[in-house]
């Protein structure tokens, strides 16, 4: 099969101006002319323009493209790879274009049109932020901020305060925050370790990132060596892949399973009766929640949390009511042997 010029154009949606021009310098020579002298296209022809297009698509001229199709360039192989290759960053890059506007739609959508200010002011975190995260990450951050943003300004408060009398970092005193921060900060990000480090970095290195709800750089810092002090203790007895694991705190139910079992001490229920086993199964389950079942990190906290005093006052449950537990616990087992 054989296509003349002005039939190639319409297939291709070029103009014969172009076709001709691309014979006239000698990228694309027509296989053959007609007896009217008509340009004539053959598959090869076809290939070759198909080449030449997905070439002048990466942004390569046609002198060069001529260079690189008269023998010593790539394969026709190798330039549909290109090609693909090009498309899969176009298809990217607009994916992500079409989330960074579905998440600044769902802005918008939240009130009324903002002020030039707060446009400038958007529009410069969104760059910066768009450094450090992906517009999936950042639609995770945005929307879990509103689960968590009404804790941030006491606990901030109590650690300023904290800082003010000289709290070392290093100390059982500043263990019960460094735990509340935590606890809000893997509930914000969901646990994600990297992404927690990333937006720590991104706050150290980007002024113009920190927004009026953000903590300063003292505070950050103070946190930091907390942190870095209680991290240094759990890696006694856990490695990152185990922490990483660890699961978010149900702060309300642990609080309800305190209560309930300080009421069984206080009536003096037997640790064999149907409402210690009660108590036992709901501390069991919310054990398998912080651990994803893993029966062996749940006996290293119980290690963790006896032996090592900074951990001992950010304990879920207070001693009486986890040694109550783990009376029942050991009963109902000696019972199931």
């Amino acid at each position: 099969m054989q296509l003349k010029v002005g039939e190639l154009a319409k297939h291709t949606g070029l103009t014969v101006r172009t076709l001709h021009h691309y014979d006239e310098i000698g990228v694309l020579r027509p296989s053959a002319r007609s007896d009217g002298g008509y340009r004539l296209y053959n598959s090869t022809d076809v290939a070759r323009l198909h080449g030449i297009q997905a070439l002048r698509h990466l942004g390569i001229g046609l002198k060069e493209i001529r260079s690189m199709l008269s023998g010593s360039g790539p394969s026709m192989p190798g330039i549909v790879d290109k090609q693909l290759e090009a498309l899969d960053r176009e298809i990217a890059n607009a994916t992500e274009l079409r989330a960074r506007l579905r998440l600044l739609q769902s802005k918008l959508s939240e009130g009324t049109q903002p002020a030039m200010e707060d446009w400038l002011a958007s529009l410069s975190l969104m760059s910066t932020y768009g450094k450090y995260f992906t517009a999936a990450e950042l639609k995770k951050i945005f929307d879990n901020w509103k689960l968590v943003k009404d804790e941030w300004p006491p606990l901030l408060q109590a650690v300023r305060q904290a800082m003010n009398r000289g709290v070392p970092t290093d100390s059982v005193e500043i263990q019960p925050l460094v735990r509340d921060w935590t606890d809000l900060m893997v509930r914000w990000m969901e646990g994600d370790l990297e992404l927690m480090s990333r937006w720590g970095r991104m706050h150290e290195r980007e002024p113009g990132a920190r927004t009026k709800e953000a903590p300063d750089l003292a505070t950050i810092h103070y946190m930091q060596k907390a942190i870095d002090t209680r991290m240094a203790v759990l890696c006694r007895h856990f490695d990152m892949t185990q922490l990483a694991r660890i699961g978010t705190v149900d702060r309300d139910a642990w609080r309800e399973l305190s209560r309930a079992v300080r009421g069984l001490i206080q009536r003096k229920a037997s640790i064999d009766g149907r409402a210690a086993r009660t108590q036992v199964k709901r501390w069991r389950a919310l054990l398998d929640a912080l651990t994803l079942g893993d029966v062996d990190m749940q006996r290293q906290m119980t290690i963790a949390f006896r032996d090592e005093p900074l951990l001992r006052p950010t304990a879920l449950l207070e001693p009486p009511v986890r040694d109550y537990l783990m009376r029942t616990h050991a009963a109902l087992e000696t019972q199931a042997a």
